[in-house]
């Protein structure tokens, strides 16, 4: 029973240490955990002895340290916990290992170990395989006529229709879906992992078969029991909430404490029909390598060989991407079939409201300097139209195609082209109808869905693994959905490919009641909960398409924060080739099966092949690992970031950039959710820089935002916090700033750069002046505000004397050219020429926060928010300009511009 229970607790680790369904809790795992290995050592004590184990299985730790080094690269949000926690165990228990021949009575806690670290490192493949799977059909609508006459048994009304069982109350009529996510698949399937490992070791040598196949029938068994019996829980715990509460106990199925609770009966089930002996006979024997005859090592040396070519070929399926031969880069962006999102009409400073944000003119302009882009708008998608180019890009179609267009399409793809098909949530404005006409050629199709993170609703940021990310996500850390649908893959094994599985989600069906036909965000017994594929690619002939779930991430207000500029350029950089050696996923994968095949047959008939398996994990390990790192850099090679087109003179374009520095500001840009602060977001100034053609870009890192080589360098409110949080205890980040930072400004303004430094004096621990000094600059307090933003508003004039605005002016500049002065001449904004570019210095940035800009990006703004947004545009256009007085100009002109517009 101990040996059950430990393989039980190990099991159930991964119900707290993967984010499938909520936030891992790593607290939880690490008390499951150790309370899995206390139990094997305890029950192990004193019936294993390894002091006699060969010390060459040390040798293992190698390939095992290179596996978990590996594996846990760039540990971010522990991502990688999970996979990296069973080769940690394993590490461990062979370093005990070399201890049991001194001392034997750490044999246990060795066993323990390699045991608990085999059964972890096992489980992390089929978990992988688990989500990758139930991503793509998490419904198995057949097994609800299993379960629905147990629940019968039970003696609750309900009835069965399309797979979906409906149990009746006086309250409500609840449908229930059956999913693999409701009926617990992952812990169960865990378990048979683990007991296929114990169950050799301590169930003895007969029958082992038999013993496979009847822990299966009795696993499906219980699933199918387990899952009846939890629909009646719901029922009754439904007859405690009151009738006008909204309470919905849809949250047992996912609840992780329950879930172990309700598992414990398969482990006493298992412990009864296979009982295991408390002896290590088969380990100890397994791991002496003395007893083995030559032939015996040479077949035990094939296995190890086998396993790792398997396992090579089988990174190798997953993660190589066909490098194609590169097409020249024509792409057409069909209009007329879309009366949504419209790209047409310029994102600029004369027209607002919401159809100018919810709108792709800045993401088309973009590309226009990556690729020759040309907008259809009134030409049917036919194959002259079409033979010009070599990406279609097809957005939210409110139009259908008609069968010749259908035909037109896949024939450009099937001959190398490439189409990017962009969704949204619920069929909105009928646009997933038309794209699912052509989508499902290519072997998915979008659902009638909208997505939303279980636990933060609406806001949905997928951590992209530095591993084997794909061509698509492989160029940027994280990327935050909107509310998107879901993509249902109906080719499984031929030439459909996960780009984007975001995990914990769940979504809720179309709402046809609704104008946009968006549901009401309320948990429901229909729900689909666990991953949902959101980006998709299939492979078509000789060309390729893109299925993306979530155009909105694309609107002028979104196209440009962190990810977003990523994956579409990413996107159309694979799109623009074509398939040359698609043929190798196939040929990698059948090569790994023979080599897995070969694996088993080999090491079947090598008598006492513990510790075989063992170096067969080990190596395993480490040769998975090395792969992802080489398909990852394959990948790389093959798809490196689009560079700008040329002009007439064969020089490269060079995009307006406005980079925004966020690792030495203290400012909110919403990249991970909606901002927590008014006050601090400076969305609306991040966004409003598209208005005059130029784009902006936010980089957390200060080497990466200088790399990006732009025009303007922004610091808002710099500040001596480290990005973790801590202040300068020793002055070694300071160090760093005045050694690194400080001289790395200096010769990006030498070189022509210009440099925007604003900042507020709520920014209590600012180092402006240290970044200032050098260039002969400085900040002095002009106002302390008595409390939060109470700083009194006071009106701005140019070099010409004229008001052009009022801002709550913390700071005056000294040092520099004053080109904006307070009634009293304070310097609210100077500028310094320096080498070939200049510093300019704000010292009221709170003039540009959320809270003073408007906030909504959507709404049409009235004479007092305009004089702020033109006052931005004039300090942007003037720095912009190459002409070094050319500031100064534009904020002269501040005032005839707004008079243009009526605005006095």
């Amino acid at each position: 029973m101990a040996l059950w229970i430990a393989t039980f607790l190990i099991s159930m680790t991964w119900l707290y240490s993967v984010h499938l369904h909520l936030y891992p809790n790593y607290w939880a795992t690490a008390i499951l955990a150790a309370a899995g290995i206390v139990t094997f050592a305890l029950a192990l004590r004193k019936k294993i002895d390894l002091s006699s184990t060969s010390p060459l299985w040390a040798l293992l730790i190698l390939p095992l340290a290179i596996g978990f080094a590996i594996l846990g690269r760039g540990n971010e949000h522990l991502q990688q916990f999970p996979k990296t926690f069973g080769p940690g165990l394993l590490i461990l228990g062979l370093l005990a290992l070399l201890l049991c021949r001194k001392y034997a009575r750490f044999s246990a806690l060795a066993a323990s170990l390699l045991i608990s670290g085999t059964i972890l490192t096992l489980q992390s493949l089929t978990y992988s395989l688990y989500f990758s799977y139930v991503a793509k059909d998490p419904h198995v609508p057949f097994l609800s006529g299993i379960i629905y006459p147990l629940v019968r048994f039970t003696g609750l009304r309900c009835s069965l229709s399309n797979g979906v069982i409906y149990i009746q109350t006086m309250r409500n009529n609840w449908p229930f879906p059956t999913s693999w996510a409701s009926l617990a698949l992952l812990p169960l399937v865990q378990m048979l992992v683990a007991s296929a490992v114990v169950m050799p070791l301590f169930g003895g040598e007969p029958r082992k078969g038999a013993r496979a196949l009847w822990s299966f029938i009795i696993s499906m068994a219980y699933m199918i029991v387990r899952s009846a019996l939890m629909l009646l829980l719901f029922t009754y715990l439904m007859y405690f909430v009151g009738y006008f509460d909204t309470d919905l106990w849809v949250t047992i199925f996912w609840n992780r404490a329950l879930t172990v609770l309700t598992f414990i009966p398969l482990v006493l089930i298992f412990a009864k029909a296979f009982p295991l002996r408390r002896t290590g006979e088969t380990l100890e024997a397994g791991l002496q390598l003395e007893h083995f005859a030559p032939s015996q090592h040479l077949r035990k040396g094939l296995a190890v060989l086998a396993v790792a070519l398997g396992v090579f070929f089988f990174v190798g399926y997953l993660g190589y991407w066909d490098s194609g031969k590169i097409n020249k880069g024509r792409i057409i962006l069909d209009e007329k079939h879309s009366d949504w999102e419209k790209s047409e009409i310029p994102f600029d400073i004369t027209w607002y409201g919401n159809e100018s944000t919810y709108n792709y003119a800045a993401m088309s302009k973009l590309l226009s300097y990556y690729y020759d882009l040309d907008k259809n708008l009134d030409k049917d998608l036919t194959k002259d139209v079409l033979e010009k180019y070599d990406v279609l890009l097809l957005k939210n179609p409110t139009y259908p195609y008609t069968e010749e267009e259908i035909k037109a399409i896949l024939e450009f793809v099937e001959k190398g082209g490439g189409v990017f098909l962009m969704g949204e949530h619920t069929n909105v404005f009928g646009t997933s109808v038309p794209l699912n006409s052509i989508g499902r050629h290519f072997g998915f199709a979008f659902r009638f869905d909208s997505v939303f993170d279980m636990e933060e609703k609406f806001e949905q940021l997928w951590h992209v693994p530095k591993l084997m990310p794909g061509p698509l996500m492989q160029n940027q850390k994280n990327f935050l959905f909107a509310t998107s649908c879901s993509i249902e893959p109906i080719d499984y094994f031929g030439q459909t490919r996960n780009a984007a599985v975001g995990p914990a989600l769940w979504s809720l069906p179309i709402e046809y009641a609704s104008g946009n036909f968006y549901p009401s965000v309320d948990l429901r017994t229909d729900m689909t909960y666990g991953p949902l594929v959101q980006l998709i690619t299939a492979t078509y002939g000789k060309g390729r398409a893109i299925g993306f779930s979530d155009s909105t991430t694309f609107s002028n207000f979104s196209t440009q924060l962190p990810g977003k500029p990523d994956l579409l350029l990413s996107s159309m950089n694979w799109l623009n080739h074509r398939n040359s050696r698609s043929w190798f996923n196939c040929a990698f994968l059948t090569l790994s099966v023979m080599f897995f095949a070969a694996a088993a047959a080999v090491s079947y008939r090598t008598p006492r092949h513990q510790g075989t398996r063992l170096a067969m994990i080990a190596v395993g390990v480490c040769v998975a690992a090395l792969s992802m790192v080489l398909f990852t850099a394959l990948t790389r090679s093959a798809y490196p970031m689009p560079q700008p087109k040329q002009d007439s003179d064969g020089l490269p374009l060079r995009v307006p950039k406005v980079v925004f520095e966020k690792q030495y500001s203290e400012y909110e840009i919403p990249i991970g959710g909606f901002v927590k602060d008014q006050q601090k977001s400076y969305n609306m100034f991040y966004l409003w820089t598209m208005r005059l053609g130029f784009f902006p870009f936010l980089k957390d890192n200060f080497d990466d935002a200088l790399a990006e080589n732009p025009q303007v360098f922004v610091m808002i409110n710099p500040t001596n916090i480290t990005p973790a949080g801590r202040d300068f205890v020793d002055h070694a980040d300071a160090k760093n700033v005045e050694d690194n930072v400080i001289p790395k400004l200096k010769k990006y303004v030498e070189d022509g750069g210009k440099l925007l430094l604003m900042d507020d004096v709520e920014n209590e621990m600012t180092m402006s002046n240290m970044i200032l000094r050098p260039f002969g600059m400085r900040l002095e307090k002009g106002y302390a505000p008595a409390g939060r933003g109470a700083a009194p508003a006071t009106t701005l004039l140019n070099t010409a004397g004229q008001v052009i605005g009022t801002a709550p002016v913390t700071y005056t500049v000294v040092g520099g050219d004053p080109l904006i002065t307070t009634g009293n001449n304070k310097v609210v904004l100077a500028r310094k020429k320096f080498g070939k570019g200049a510093v300019v210095v704000m010292g009221a940035s709170k003039r540009f926060c959320d809270a003073q800009m408007g906030v909504s990006y959507s709404a049409r703004p009235r004479a007092n928010l305009m004089k702020v947004y033109f006052l931005q545009f004039a300090i942007l256009r003037g720095l912009m300009n190459e002409n070094p007085d050319a500031l100064d100009a534009e904020l002269r002109r501040i005032n005839e511009e707004l008079a243009e517009y009526g605005i006095r």
